[in-house]
């Protein structure tokens, strides 16, 4: 069994934290075009959202969740309420709106730990760097 699963989700306090995180953040496909500028770089930070979304875990393989770190904000109609959500779809929900999941979940992870290597203006050092 992989190492992220032998464990219970709610075990693991960076992850309950990352999920609190992506809440916050924008709905992928909502924010489609800002979240599109913020994987090319163009923006620091995510989108933020005042409604929230919910957490959805993506790649997870085998009919088994993802780990906790592997979820990304989609609202409740992408995430799944709607005929072409995320649930319904499972991986093809990604290639319907030309999204890199791997993407996806790398640049929000490297974002959510950016958060404790800010400097005093807001911006990621790791970020700020390249």
């Amino acid at each position: 069994m992989h190492p992220d699963r032998r464990r219970d989700r709610n075990e693991d306090p960076v992850g309950r934290r990352y999920l609190e995180w992506v809440t916050g953040l924008g709905c992928l496909i909502c924010c489609l075009e800002e979240w599109r500028r913020f994987f090319r770089g163009e923006m620091e930070l995510p989108p933020r959202t005042r409604f929230g979304s919910e957490a959805a875990h993506i790649g997870g393989k085998f009919s088994a969740k993802a780990p906790n770190r592997y979820a990304a904000p989609l609202c409740t109609l992408h995430h799944r309420a709607g005929k072409c959500s995320q649930e319904v779809l499972k991986m093809d929900f990604f290639d319907r709106f030309k999204l890199d999941w791997s993407t996806i979940r790398a640049r929000l992870w490297i974002a959510f730990l950016c958060q404790d290597i800010a400097d005093e203006t807001g911006v990621c050092k790791v970020v700020a760097a390249r």
